[in-house]
């Protein structure tokens, strides 16, 4: 439902309007993303999960950075995903 949600709402959207709320979403679950696979992933009981994890957040964090610099450039609001818990690679 809360997809169906976000979804719904971008769907009614267009042009510039569609590429901004696009983006702000890209980006929030990105930084989702991000925030699980540090806090669950690295703290999984399993050595190959947890290598798993350490291999994908550095490609999480790329995307996530490519998400708030496109998201900036199509007036997306990015403001949202930004916290004191960015890494100094996440702020590049």
């Amino acid at each position: 439902p809360k997809h169906r949600e976000k979804l719904d709402r971008i769907e009614k959207l267009s042009g510039r309007e569609f590429d901004r709320a696009y983006m702000t979403l890209v980006a929030q679950n990105h930084r989702e993303y991000l925030d699980s696979f540090r806090k669950e992933g690295r703290g999984a009981n399993s050595a190959p999960v947890r290598q798993r994890v350490n291999r994908t957040i550095p490609m999480l964090e790329q995307h996530f950075r490519l998400a708030k610099q496109i998201g900036g450039r199509v007036g997306a609001d990015t403001t949202t995903v930004r916290d004191a818990r960015l890494s100094a690679s996440e702020q590049r």
